[in-house]
């Protein structure tokens, strides 16, 4: 301890606080209530030689099992000079078993998901099977929503850990060295495989590293391990899981909100979506061949045909119910009701305007629906078979019939004498003068 600081005579008080995590600052401003005159650089000089050294708490090794874990993420690789001389910066996506250590490493131009998605196709193609789980960093083309906890995935990105059979992990952010093994890795291509080179093209650089693999990396020592990698993998090869008979579907994925009539544009064509989804924001996946809408849970919501320009798509379950207009659910739909809420004689009927109206037969047994509104039951049908006998398939002929029915008053109730809540009338005896009744 240096006797000669002003923070000699307070050195107990101010490791105390310093050991109960109070900060140089706060330790000045209590030090100041207790009398202390020097400097708050004098208590930063004297914690830094007098801070007691504790023993660092070791990294935690963690041990992956065969065929569990791959380590995917991006670093920068060699520049490509083209025939015109223009130089241009290429993405270095790395691939590591973690059990193994054995690396797939290819370059891109973009970073984009469907760069991404193809360079982990293309690594489980050269692993010659799958991983039970696919450790990435939290960048977009495979990340929407980074989460400590419950990140949300690219739906790409969902869907081809779908199809293979993996479960796609992404690492808390900004912490890297939850996928230490692929950090590392990034570092050993790049110093060992692409420093100090250029290549004509991508496909050049491409070629060159999957030499490099075969050649030099596979057959490294690894010094923790204290085995080469090559011979690792051969142990950890028949861990992992089988290719899946197909390679992943390429299609593109964009955010759309949902217009006001309930369908979204993808390249100038609508599609629909349920009506609750009305104005919020859904994925929209298309190939050249579907159209899939996805909720921002990726939760499926329609699948259709894809259109051509200025075309529409709209699913029958995605109109609401106070929007369809009766007509439209055909003569079958009407012809029920209107045998359950009339008779048979109105269905009889309504099945000669089918065969005779034809495409206008749906308005006109809209129609006879709407006479209930005002005549009763009985007397339609009755109106129907009379019609039905005339040979009258208008629904102007039928309202006419009714009219001449005079049958859209409401029919008269039965009147009842007696009741409780009814007062004898021999209770009204004395209000009645009988002299005036029977003189």
């Amino acid at each position: 301890m240096d006797k000669r600081s002003g923070c000699a005579q307070y050195a107990s008080e101010i490791l105390a606080a310093h050991a109960q995590g109070l900060s140089g600052r706060r330790i000045y401003q209590d030090l100041g209530d207790a009398g202390f005159t020097g400097s708050y650089a004098s208590v930063k000089r004297f914690l830094q030689r007098n801070r007691e050294t504790s023993p660092p708490v070791p990294f935690r090794r963690l041990i992956k099992l065969a065929g569990q874990e791959m380590q995917v993420d991006y670093g920068q690789g060699a520049w490509v000079r083209d025939e015109r001389g223009r130089r241009r910066k290429t993405h270095l996506l790395c691939c590591v078993l973690s059990f193994s250590r054995r690396i797939y490493c290819e370059v891109s131009y973009r970073q984009d998901s469907e760069s991404f998605i193809r360079g982990m196709e293309n690594a489980f193609r050269h692993f010659c099977g799958v991983t039970a789980t696919v450790v990435i960093d939290n960048l977009k083309a495979g990340v929407i929503r980074p989460c400590n906890f419950d990140p949300v995935l690219n739906p790409k990105c969902h869907d081809f850990a779908m199809h293979y059979g993996t479960c796609i992990l992404p690492c808390r952010p900004r912490i890297p060295w939850h996928k230490g093994r692929v950090e590392n890795v990034v570092g050993y291509v790049q110093n060992n495989a692409l420093a100090g080179r250029t290549f004509p093209s991508v496909n050049a650089q491409n070629t060159f590293l999957w030499t490099w693999q075969d050649k030099v990396s596979d057959h490294r020592f690894h010094g923790t391990e204290k085995r080469h990698v090559i011979d690792m993998f051969h142990e950890e090869k028949a861990s992992l899981q089988p290719l899946p008979a197909s390679i992943f579907a390429a299609f593109s994925e964009e955010l759309r909100k949902v217009h006001s009539d309930g369908h979204v544009e993808v390249q100038g064509a609508y599609y629909s979506v349920p009506p609750e989804y009305t104005s919020q924001e859904v994925w929209a996946c298309h190939d050249g061949r579907h159209v899939r809408i996805m909720s921002k849970d990726l939760k499926e919501l329609a699948l259709h045909a894809r259109q051509e320009r200025g075309r529409t798509s709209t699913a029958a379950g995605h109109v609401p119910p106070v929007k369809v207009y009766l007509p439209e659910r055909g003569s079958h739909w009407l012809l029920e009701q209107i045998e359950k809420s009339i008779g048979p004689g109105a269905r009889a009927w309504g099945e000669t305007v089918v065969l005779s109206r034809q495409a206008a037969a749906p308005k006109v047994l809209h129609g006879l629906l709407h006479l209930r509104k005002a005549h009763a039951a009985a007397t339609i049908e009755f109106v129907c078979n009379l019609a039905i006998t005339r040979g009258e398939t208008c629904y102007q002929a039928l309202k006419a019939l009714l009219e001449e029915r005079g049958d859209k008053r409401q029919p008269a109730l039965p009147f009842q004498s007696e009741h409780e809540l009814i007062r004898p009338l021999k209770e009204y005896n004395h209000l009645i003068d009988y002299k005036d009744i029977f003189p």
